[in-house]
């Protein structure tokens, strides 16, 4: 009797994830009219399948890094394959824990580059209430640049990772306008902050030290605002682990309307598409055929944590 209560059991918790996982599939077309009605049921079951995909996409069991068994100059601590190059880049930002670059043009970050050590324990300091304007440029953004206007103040360099390694005046210095760009609240708060937190308390932790570079992508979709800010259509955001046969890199991209529920897995991209999207160049100082090996594919996985 109770082996039968056992494949009971077993047969509806089957049933229940295959129609998790058949729901999420569905395309939102299908799905708006039965929100519209019930909301509850759609996040329910939407969340219940996100969850199982996040827990398989993790374990990376499926799908191939982008990885080149060469050995290139890293750079220096913070910028590995060197600093990124770009036209619009108008100044360099030097700061503790991250390095900028800045454009005058956009009032904007290009491109911020950190490194994230293994740590035995994280500790890390009250998040300040507010944000510092950045002296060191000559087009400066207000602190309340972004207020009223439906954006976020998103960071570039994080508060929890750089925090957790540097220590809480490095963590300070993440709260200046150089370091932010805007972003819609269900993307900073979402799967932007998601990926962030899996870069510092799973990739890290994994490896000795990653290398991270990320940054606004400014195009057609830009949008200004009567503050003088920029708001970007796209972040992206790329992760280099150096291993003993060479180096390995997995790169995101995620636009401003990506929708909730969105799987890391499938915003992976090239570091070439990322380059065409901002007009930078990554790695400058790697050999060529290195930059063009790490460069011209995606990762179709996550870096098994």
């Amino acid at each position: 009797m109770r082996a039968a209560w056992v494949r009971v059991g077993i047969f509806l918790l089957l049933g229940y994830l295959l129609f998790s996982l058949g729901y999420y599939a569905v395309p939102w077309r299908y799905r708006e009219p039965l929100y519209r009605v019930i909301p509850s049921f759609n996040r329910f079951y939407m969340g219940q399948a996100f969850a199982v995909w996040r827990w398989w996409d993790r374990l990376g069991w499926t799908g191939d890094d982008v990885s080149a068994r060469a050995v290139g100059e890293e750079g220096d601590a913070v910028c590995v394959g060197g600093e990124p190059m770009g036209e619009l880049i108008t100044q360099v930002l030097t700061n503790q824990a991250y390095r900028v670059g800045y454009s005058d043009a956009w009032r904007s970050p290009l491109w911020v580059a950190y490194r994230l050590d293994r740590v035995e324990a994280f500790v890390w300091g009250k998040r300040p209430s507010s944000f510092r304007v950045e002296r060191r440029v000559e087009e400066r953004l207000s602190a309340a640049a972004f207020s009223g206007s439906g954006y976020d103040r998103g960071h570039m360099a994080p508060n929890f990772g750089i925090a957790t390694r540097y220590g809480r005046e490095a963590q300070l210095e993440t709260f200046v306008m150089s370091n932010i760009v805007g972003q819609r609240p269900w993307l900073n708060r979402g799967i932007w902050r998601r990926l962030e937190v899996d870069v510092a308390r799973s990739y890290a932790q994994r490896q000795e030290s990653i290398w991270v570079m990320t940054g606004p992508v400014f195009g057609e979709g830009a949008e200004p605002l009567d503050s003088g800010a920029w708001v970007p259509e796209a972040c992206y955001k790329i992760c280099v682990d150096a291993r003993e046969d060479g180096w390995r890199v997995m790169a995101f991209l995620m636009e401003q309307t990506i929708p909730p529920y969105t799987r890391l897995r499938s915003r992976l991209v090239s570091v070439d598409e990322i380059e065409r999207m901002t007009g930078l160049d990554f790695f400058p100082r790697w050999p060529e055929e290195l930059e063009r090996l790490m460069e011209a594919e995606a990762a179709s996985r996550l870096w098994p944590m």
